[in-house]
C-alpha cells in the first residue's frame, strides 16, 4: 500500500511539472505561429486521443497521418510527464523527415531567433511561473507563523552551535549584519542566505556584545547530516517539553505526573527540546530525577525514579511557549512573498552548483533522482497540503533551472544554437544538431543511471 501511494505521488508531480513545462511549450509555439502536431500527456506509444480530422480515436495513428493545422491531443503509455511536437524542431522525437525539404512558414526552424527563444524558454518560464502562484496561494491562504524568540535557551552537546561557541541564554543580534528578529530569521540568514559561505553571528550574552564566526563549510556538513531536521544544535528559550500520555502503573504516572504538564527542569536543568529531556532520562536509568513541572499557572516539584530503559512511561511533544505572530498578508503582499520564497529557492539551487564547483559538496550528496523525488513526494503529501505543494514548487524551480542550463538535448542547449544561428545568420545543418543531441542524450541518459543508482545508496 505505501509503495502505491508513493507511486502515486510520484507520478502526480512529475505528471503536473513535466505538463506544465510542455504546456509552456505549447502556447508560446502558437503564439509564434507554430504548428504542434502532438500534445501528450505521459510518453511512448499513443493509448488514445483526439484530433479534429479523426476525432476521438483509440491506438496509434496512421504513420502517413497529416495533421495539418491543428494538435492531437493523446494520453500515451508511460505516465510521467508528457511531450510537445514542435514541427521543424530538433527535438527529443528525434524527427527529422523536415531535414531536406525548405522551411515551411509554420515551422520552427523559419522564424526569428526571438521566437525561436521564446519557445524554447517558455517552458522554464512555465515552471517558474507555477511556482511562484503556489507560493502566493499558500502566503495568501495560511500567512506565516513567526515565533518571536532570538535567545538560545539550549545547545545541544557536540553540535555545531556548541563547538562555535554559542551557550544557553546567548540572544542573538545580528547574522552577517542583517538584524535578526525572530527564531525563523536565524535558520534562514545561516543556512539559505549566502549559501556555503561564512557567517558572524553577533549576539549579547551577560549583557556584553560578542561575536562569533562559523565556517560556511561547517554549515554545509550540518546540513548534509541534518537535512530533514537542520537546527544547528539550538533551541528557542521559550521551548518547553509537554506531557501528552502517561501510562497508568508507570513512574510518571506513580509520581503524581500528570498529561499536559509542561517539564521545566529535570535536575535543575532547564529542559527546552525532547532530545535534551530523553537523554537525562536516559542518563538516569534506575534512578531519582528531580522534575519541575509547570501546571495551569502553578509550578510544581517532583521526584521520580526512572525504571531500567531510563524512561517514566509517558509521551512527549514539545511545545513553544512565547510570542507567536501570525503575518497575515494582503494579495499584492502574497505576490512579493512568493517571489520572494522563489528568488530564495534559485539562490539555493544555483549556491548548490557554485559549492559542488569549489568541491565542498559532492554532486551524489546533492543531486536527487526519480526514487528520491518519489520518496519525498509521498512523505510531504502525508504532511499536508501546504508541505505537499511547497515541495511541488521545489522541484518545478530545480526542474527550470535543470533544463535551462546550456546542454545538449535540453532547452538551454537548443537556446546556444538559437544564438550560434543568429551570430552567423543560418541554420547549423540538422545532422550536426542530431549528433550532439544525440551526444548530449547519451550523457543525459548515464547521468539518470547514475542519480538512480544514488538513491538506492542512501535508502
Amino acid at each position: 500500500m505505501e509503495v502505491l501511494k508513493t507511486v502515486f505521488y510520484f507520478i502526480l508531480v512529475i505528471g503536473v511539472l513535466v505538463t506544465v513545462h510542455e504546456w509552456g511549450h505549447f502556447i508560446a509555439a502558437r503564439l509564434s505561429g507554430i504548428r504542434a502536431d502532438i500534445f501528450s500527456f505521459g510518453m511512448g506509444k499513443r493509448l488514445f486521443g483526439w484530433h479534429r480530422k479523426s476525432g476521438f480515436t483509440f491506438g496509434e495513428l496512421p504513420e502517413d497521418f497529416d495533421y495539418g493545422t491543428t494538435t492531437d491531443w493523446r494520453v500515451s503509455l508511460i505516465p510521467m510527464g508528457g511531450y510537445v511536437k514542435v514541427v521543424g524542431m530538433v527535438d527529443e522525437s528525434f524527427d527529422t523527415e523536415f531535414a531536406n525539404k525548405p522551411a515551411e512558414p509554420w515551422e520552427f526552424r523559419s522564424k526569428n531567433a526571438f521566437k525561436k527563444a521564446f519557445v524554447l524558454s517558455a517552458g522554464v518560464i512555465m515552471n517558474m511561473i507555477l511556482a511562484i502562484f503556489i507560493f502566493i496561494v499558500i502566503s495568501f491562504t495560511n500567512g506565516t507563523t513567526v515565533l518571536e524568540s532570538t535567545i538560545i535557551g539550549y545547545v545541544k552537546p557536540a553540535s555545531l552551535a556548541e563547538k562555535i561557541g554559542l551557550k544557553d541564554g546567548d540572544k542573538v543580534e545580528k547574522i552577517n549584519n542583517k538584524i535578526i528578529t525572530d527564531w525563523n530569521t536565524i535558520f534562514k540568514t545561516l543556512s539559505l542566505d549566502d549559501f556555503g559561505n561564512d557567517k558572524t553571528i553577533l549576539l549579547v550574552r551577560n549583557g556584553k556584545t560578542e561575536s562569533i564566526k562559523v565556517s560556511g563549510i561547517a554549515i554545509l556538513d550540518e546540513i548534509k547530516k541534518n537535512k530533514k531536521d537542520f537546527s544547528f544544535g539550538v533551541a528557542p528559550f521559550d521551548k518547553r517539553v509537554l506531557l501528552v500520555h502517561l501510562n497508568p502503573n508507570n513512574p510518571g504516572f506513580n509520581a503524581g505526573l500528570k498529561d499536559n504538564d509542561t517539564v521545566i527542569s529535570l535536575n535543575n536543568t532547564q529542559i527546552h527540546e525532547v532530545k535534551q529531556f530523553m537523554g537525562i532520562l536516559t542518563d538516569n536509568k534506575g534512578k531519582q530525577v528531580a522534575f519541575k513541572i509547570k501546571r495551569g499557572i502553578e509550578i510544581k516539584d517532583f521526584n521520580v525514579t526512572t525504571n531500567s530503559s531510563g524512561k517514566i512511561g509517558t509521551s512527549i511533544n514539545e511545545v513553544y511557549s512565547g510570542k507567536v505572530k501570525k503575518v497575515d498578508y494582503t494579495l499584492v503582499e502574497s505576490i512579493s512573498e512568493g517571489w520572494n520564497q522563489t528568488t530564495d529557492i534559485v539562490n539555493l539551487i544555483t549556491g548548490s552548483f557554485a559549492q559542488i564547483f569549489k568541491g565542498n559538496v559532492k554532486v551524489s550528496e546533492s543531486v536527487a533522482g526519480p526514487i528520491m523525488i518519489a520518496k519525498e513526494s509521498s512523505r510531504s503529501a502525508s504532511m499536508g497540503f501546504e508541505s505537499f505543494f511547497r515541495f511541488m514548487a521545489m522541484i518545478s524551480i530545480s526542474l527550470a533551472i535543470m533544463n535551462i542550463l546550456p546542454f545538449p538535448a535540453l532547452d538551454g542547449g537548443h537556446l546556444v544554437f538559437v544564438l550560434i544561428e543568429a551570430i552567423i545568420r543560418r541554420e547549423v545543418p540538422i545532422k550536426v544538431k542530431m549528433y550532439i543531441q544525440n551526444a548530449g542524450m547519451a550523457v543525459l541518459l548515464l547521468l539518470f543511471a547514475y542519480v538512480i543508482v544514488m538513491d538506492i545508496i542512501r535508502l
